[in-house]
C-alpha cells in the first residue's frame, strides 16, 4: 500500500477512535460547578469523608469591600480547567445532626465563603493543600476540635456564627502552634486566637507571649463566657480589635510593659468595670458606652483615669475619650460653631453646622479633638451635646393620620422606625420607603407600665427653648425627635425632663407617644 494510503488509513481510525476520547478528556477537564453533595461524599464509620477529587467547597466568589469606591465588589476565584465545586458540606435534618470527624480531601484548594454551614462537628481537620479560605467559610458552625495540619499554611478559620471548642496544630508547622487548646505562632510569642467555644471565665495568658494578635478574642458573632484575662508582665503589643466584642469581660489590666495597643482592642467590651491600662493610653468602649457604668483606670495600674461618662457635665475634668460619638451644638441651636487647629489657640481652622454629628478622639483644655481624614480639628466642650438615642423609649409601631395625603393608592405601608421629624413606612411588596411627619403620625412605644406620658419634641426652626419655668428664662433648647418625659403641666405649658436637662416647653411642641396597649 502506498504512503498516501497508510496516512489516510491512520486519519480515518483517529477520527473513528481518537477524537471520541480525547473529546471524553476535554469533558473531563472541564470544570463541574455545584456537584450534589451525595455524589461525593461518603461515611466511613463516624467519619463524614469528602471524596478525593474535590477541589472547592463553598461558594466561586465573594463580596469584598473596596475602600476607594466605598462600595463591595465581586470577587470570583481563580478556578482551574477539572476542578470540583461542593455548593457547602452540611448535614441535612434527614442524616445525623453531628458528626464526630470531617476528613477533607487532600485534592482541596479553595474553602470559599458558606464552605461548611449548619454542622456540629466534632473534629475537623485543615490539610495543607488549602491555599484560600474566605472569612465566611464557616457559618453557623461548631467544631468541637480544629485540627491544623503540618503543612498547614493558609490563614486562621473565620466564619459567621463559628465556635471553635479548642485548636490542635500537628508538629513541624512553619506558623501556627497551640497551648491548651489556644492557636499561637509557631514560636509561642503571639496569641494569634482564642477558641470562642471556650467555656471557662478566667484565662491567664502564659508567660513569654509578646504579642495578642488582630481579633484574637474578638466575638462578634458569639458569646464570649471570660469574665476576666491575666496578661503577663513582658507582653508588648496588643493589636486592633484584640478583645473587641468580648460582652461578659469585666475586669483587665494591662502591663506596663505594653508599648503600643491599639486603641480599638477593647471596643464594645460594654461589661467592663475596670481597664488598667499603661501612663499615655487610651481605649474606646464604644457606642454602648452611653448606656453603661464603668470607669477606665491608668497610671501605675491603679489611680482613677476617668469616673463614669454619663453626663457632659463631667467632661472638663476627664482626660482621654475615643470614638465618642457627639452632636454639634451651640446656645442659640442655630447656624455653626467654630473648630481650631489646636487644644489651646484661637486660630478657626473650620466651621461646622449645627446639628453635624462628630466622633470625639482626645478631650484637652476644655476642648474636643475630632479629627477626620488626617485634619485636626479642636472644637471647645460648650459645642457639643451629649447624644442619647432612644433615651426613654424606643417606637415601636405607627399609623398614618392622614393616610389620604401620604398614601393615595392604599399601599400596604408598614412603619419601620423615626428619623428626625419623620417616621419612616415601608411598602413589604415593593420595598418603596416613604417618609411622614412626626406631626402627622400616632406612634406608640413599649409599655413601661410606669404610667409616665413620653415623646418627641416637634421639629421647629428655631429649635423649642427649654425654659426655667412657664413663660420664663431659657436654660437650653430642644431639637426635633428629641425625646422626654412629662413630669407636670400648667396652662399649656409642659415641665419635661430630657436628656439635655429639665424645664418647661409650650404643650404644642411635644408629640405624645402612646404605649402599645393604647392601640
Amino acid at each position: 500500500m502506498k504512503r498516501q494510503q497508510w496516512i489516510l488509513w491512520f486519519l480515518a481510525i483517529l477520527i473513528l477512535f481518537g477524537l471520541p476520547a480525547a473529546a471524553e478528556e476535554a469533558d473531563a477537564a472541564e470544570i463541574q460547578f455545584d456537584v450534589p453533595i451525595e455524589s461525593v461524599t461518603h461515611f466511613e464509620g463516624d467519619t463524614l469523608v469528602v471524596d478525593e477529587g474535590v477541589t472547592v467547597i463553598g461558594m466561586t466568589e465573594e463580596l469584598v469591600y473596596d475602600p476607594a469606591t466605598d462600595d463591595y465588589r465581586t470577587e470570583p476565584y481563580e478556578l482551574l480547567p477539572g476542578d470540583v465545586q461542593l455548593y457547602t458540606l452540611y448535614v441535612d435534618e434527614d442524616g445525623l445532626t453531628a458528626v464526630p470527624s470531617v476528613q477533607l480531601p487532600a485534592s482541596l484548594r479553595i474553602l470559599g465563603p458558606e464552605a461548611i454551614t449548619a454542622s456540629a462537628i466534632s473534629r475537623l481537620r485543615l490539610p495543607g493543600t488549602i491555599r484560600e479560605i474566605s472569612p465566611e467559610a464557616f457559618y453557623s458552625v461548631g467544631v468541637g476540635e480544629m485540627i491544623l495540619a503540618a503543612d498547614y499554611t493558609g490563614p486562621i478559620p473565620e466564619g459567621t456564627y463559628l465556635s471553635v471548642g479548642a485548636y490542635r496544630v500537628e508538629e513541624g508547622n512553619p506558623l501556627y502552634s497551640a497551648r491548651d487548646g489556644v492557636l499561637f505562632s509557631a514560636d509561642g510569642k503571639a496569641l494569634l486566637r482564642y477558641p470562642q467555644g471556650k467555656t471557662e471565665s478566667f484565662y491567664e495568658v502564659p508567660a513569654g507571649t509578646e504579642t495578642i494578635g488582630e481579633n484574637a478574642f474578638s466575638n462578634s458573632w458569639m458569646a464570649c463566657d471570660l469574665l476576666s484575662v491575666s496578661l503577663p508582665i513582658g507582653l508588648k503589643r496588643i493589636e486592633a480589635r484584640a478583645f473587641s466584642g468580648c460582652g461578659l469581660l469585666r475586669n483587665v489590666t494591662v502591663p506596663l510593659t505594653v508599648t503600643e495597643l491599639d486603641p480599638t482592642a477593647f471596643a464594645n467590651c460594654v461589661s467592663l468595670e475596670r481597664l488598667s491600662l499603661p501612663p499615655g493610653f487610651t481605649a474606646t468602649i464604644g457606642d454602648a458606652v452611653e448606656e453603661t457604668d464603668f470607669t477606665f483606670y491608668n497610671g501605675d495600674n491603679g489611680s482613677t483615669m476617668a469616673a463614669p461618662r454619663k453626663e457632659p457635665s463631667s467632661w472638663d475634668t476627664n482626660p482621654d475619650f475615643s470614638s465618642f460619638r457627639v452632636m454639634l451644638d451651640n446656645a442659640e441651636g442655630t447656624g455653626s460653631v467654630p473648630l481650631y487647629a489646636d487644644d489651646h489657640s484661637d486660630k478657626i481652622v473650620e466651621e461646622k453646622p449645627v446639628r453635624t454629628t462628630v466622633w470625639i478622639r482626645d478631650i484637652r483644655n476644655g476642648r474636643a479633638d475630632v479629627t477626620d481624614n488626617g485634619r485636626v480639628r479642636w472644637i471647645d466642650l460648650r459645642n457639643i451635646r451629649y447624644i442619647m438615642d432612644d433615651y426613654f423609649f424606643i417606637a415601636e409601631d405607627g399609623e398614618m393620620l392622614k393616610p389620604e395625603q401620604y398614601n393615595p393608592d392604599n399601599r400596604p405601608y408598614e412603619f419601620h422606625y423615626c428619623v428626625r421629624d419623620s417616621a419612616l413606612f415601608r411598602d413589604p411588596e415593593t420595598d418603596k420607603d416613604i417618609l411622614v411627619p412626626l406631626a402627622d403620625v400616632r406612634l406608640y412605644r413599649e409599655d413601661k407600665g410606669d404610667g409616665a406620658v413620653y415623646g418627641f419634641i416637634v421639629l421647629r426652626d428655631p429649635p423649642v427653648q427649654l425654659l426655667d419655668s412657664p413663660g420664663g428664662t431659657p436654660v437650653g433648647h430642644l431639637f426635633g425627635k428629641d425625646q422626654a418625659r412629662v413630669i407636670g403641666r400648667q396652662d399649656g405649658w409642659l415641665q419635661v425632663e430630657t436628656p439635655y436637662g429639665d424645664g418647661w416647653i409650650p404643650e404644642d411642641a411635644l408629640i405624645i407617644v402612646e404605649p402599645m396597649n393604647a392601640k
